[in-house]
């Protein structure tokens, strides 16, 4: 995926999650079958396999000291398709 839209992506996030700010985020891609059309799969037979897409993950960790001085590690997964579309955003307690 473009650096530049990661980095868009990234500036978007923090305006809605701004204890994240500043946080280098660990970014992962990983190709996910498409299941949109199974059926057309199905008929098409087992030969022909259906082009995959590509999902990139934003994984932000945090540790934070909660009121008795426990750390405990915060997270924020932001999955987004090849297309820089935010599929979903994960927020830990």
């Amino acid at each position: 995926m473009d650096k530049n839209l990661l980095a868009k992506i990234k500036a978007d996030v923090i305006k809605k999650f701004p204890e994240f700010k500043g946080i280098a985020p660990k970014i992962t891609t990983k190709a996910m079958p498409d299941h949109r059309n199974l059926s057309k799969k199905l008929t098409l037979g087992a030969g022909m396999r259906k082009m995959a897409k590509k999902i990139t993950s934003m994984r932000f960790t945090k540790t934070v000291k909660t009121a008795d001085n426990v750390k405990l590690e915060r997270h924020l997964i932001v999955t987004m398709d090849e297309n820089g579309e935010i599929l979903k955003i994960t927020e830990s307690r």
